[in-house]
């Protein structure tokens, strides 16, 4: 059977530690037998690795054994979108993490990649602007393009360094398949961090 043809699963696992070694973040898509297909690992300071049948990056590999239940499901849009950042050989990448308000880091999670524009190496930047793997939602509304105002000025800004930030959705009209949320202000305090310069 092709993978169009079985039943698939995409799961998210979030690491909860300081360690370079161990991936943050974990994006797996999983056959009906739960068997891993593709996967996406994030670790703390590298780019995305990711592994397929046909091709692999970063030192990732598809798991043996079958992936454990109990992992956080997600969509397949999440999934893809997640897919297309790590293959995507183009631009700037990073990781935010979001630290506050709770309430909207229980409902989308603590860390997600970006795409990052107005940032050079070693830059004295205050603003720059991400484009989020996939949107983040509160009250309705779901926004995936952020202003970042870094809050470590007067020093340079370099690649794998953790810098805190604040972040405000631009004003857009709302998502696609959203129920409006255009005009909503999102905003939410986290931190910043440059995988790699391409």
């Amino acid at each position: 059977m092709t993978r169009s043809q079985n039943e698939m699963h995409y799961i998210k696992i979030t690491g909860k530690h300081d360690r370079s070694d161990e991936p943050v973040l974990l994006y797996s898509e999983l056959d009906d037998s739960r068997t891993e297909v593709r996967k996406v690992e994030v670790l703390r300071n590298h780019r995305p690795g990711y592994a397929s049948g046909a091709d692999s990056r970063g030192g990732t590999s598809l798991g043996e054994p079958p992936a454990p239940p109990g992992s956080a499901e997600i969509s397949q849009e999440e999934f893809e979108g997640i897919w297309q950042f790590a293959t995507c050989e183009e631009g700037v990448l990073a990781l935010i993490s979001i630290s506050d308000p709770q309430d909207f880091v229980a409902e989308n999670g603590a860390f997600h990649m970006a795409r990052v524009s107005g940032w050079e190496p070693g830059g004295h930047f205050s603003e720059v602007k991400v484009m989020l793997a996939h949107p983040v939602r509160q009250s309705g509304a779901a926004k995936d393009r952020f202003m970042v105002s870094v809050r470590q000025l007067g020093s340079p800004f370099l690649a794998g360094e953790s810098v805190p930030a604040n972040f405000i959705s631009e004003f857009l009209p709302p998502t696609e398949g959203t129920d409006g949320g255009g005009d909503t202000l999102m905003m939410f305090v986290g931190a910043l961090e440059i995988i790699e310069n391409q």
